[in-house]
């Protein structure tokens, strides 16, 4: 104890205008010293300070006991007064435990009487044991009555399909249908990055014809345009016409515009629903004005009459009133009226706001 009494301890206790934030590192450390020293006076000293507006002292120290003797810690976790401190102590003192050996800290989950607090802990100590073991970690849950199976399930299956693919493909008929259906997107990707094209498409034919087999063809063909767009652009074009297909454009589209804007904006007229090719539109048109406005404008200006050019210039209308050539003329060249019309109104609305006197 001398070197807390004539260090930080001394002046924790003597220092009267050190600032909170100060006194309140001092006491961390205090605490820690401690909790090395006498673990029981620690956590007395602890309670004492948290009377005050030292928060979360006896958090920390009971964390520190958990590396040694997790059964005490969780013993003592009663102790912090605040619930919310209580459930976040209850997590922190099992994740020093799950580090090490998660089965073993899950073995500790029924000596937490609150449920909210038992339900935070698992949440933790499984995400924990996913990072080691995905496939155990999921195993557990599948056995044991778990609060909140869905969202753990769904948490360590994408860990586990980022790190072994062929365990969450045999794992997949135990899961409920809702998590499933979200590990099937997951492993069409990940199969489509990790192994081939082929072996994505073996995968999701087996549930061609079941509700969601469009999903499956988006989220294989989102990996394949990862490695390979020009690939993921001719299977995406070969989908029959609707919403998947509009949607693996839009992302193809979005994910190829950096290494190629021109290309990329020459794909927007084969999305074929309005409002995601709208979106499309919007979303290269409003990158490319941030890199080369010129440029975009030009090639707006060089689009032959069609819904593309229709998108492109009432995206620049909404964006500013100051192009070459001038809004005006862009605008008269809108073939659909109610689009034209939505353009003048947008033009009138940017000049309003930067130079009121042209508006009226």
């Amino acid at each position: 104890m001398s070197a807390l009494s004539n260090g930080p301890r001394r002046h924790y206790i003597a220092n009267g205008t050190t600032s909170l934030q100060t006194k309140q590192m001092l006491a961390g450390v205090i605490a820690t010293e401690l909790a090395r020293q006498d673990i029981d006076r620690a956590i007395e000293w602890a309670q004492d300070e948290e009377q005050g507006r030292n928060r979360g002292l006896l958090m920390g120290v009971l964390q520190q006991l958990a590396t040694t003797d997790p059964e005490l810690a969780l013993s003592k976790v009663d102790l912090v007064s605040n619930r919310s401190q209580r459930q976040q102590t209850y997590a922190m003192v099992l994740l020093v435990v799950a580090q090490s050996d998660p089965q073993r800290a899950v073995t500790y989950l029924g000596e937490i009487s609150d449920e909210r607090a038992r339900a935070a802990a698992t949440q933790t100590v499984v995400s924990q044991w996913a990072n080691s073991d995905p496939e155990a970690a999921i195993n557990w849950v599948l056995n044991n009555d778990v609060p909140n199976a869905n969202q753990l399930l769904s948490q360590a299956g994408h860990t586990m399909i980022a790190n072994d693919v062929d365990a969450a493909i045999r794992l997949l008929p135990r899961v409920d249908d809702e998590t499933a259906r979200i590990w099937r997107s997951s492993i069409a990707t990940s199969l489509s990055l990790q192994r081939s094209p082929a072996d994505a498409q073996r995968f999701i034919d087996q549930f061609k014809g079941e509700p969601g087999y469009d999903n499956l063809q988006v989220a294989m063909i989102a990996g394949i345009s990862q490695q390979d767009i020009y690939l993921a652009h001719s299977m995406a074009e070969q989908l029959p016409p609707g919403r998947a297909r509009d949607q693996s454009l839009q992302q193809i589209i979005s994910n190829h515009f950096y290494s190629n804007p021109q290309e990329s904006a020459s794909w927007l007229d084969s999305i074929g629903g309005v409002e995601d090719r709208g979106q499309a539109t919007g979303q290269v048109l409003r990158q490319w004005f941030s890199m080369d406005l010129q440029s975009a404008s030009q090639w707006i200006v060089n689009q032959p009459p069609g819904r593309v050019r229709d998108d492109a210039i009432l995206m620049m209308a909404h964006s500013s009133d100051e192009h070459s050539p001038p809004m005006d003329q862009l605008i008269a060249r809108i073939s659909d009226p109610e689009k034209r019309f939505q353009a003048q109104v947008a033009q009138m609305w940017n000049i309003s706001r930067s130079d009121p006197s042209r508006a009226r």
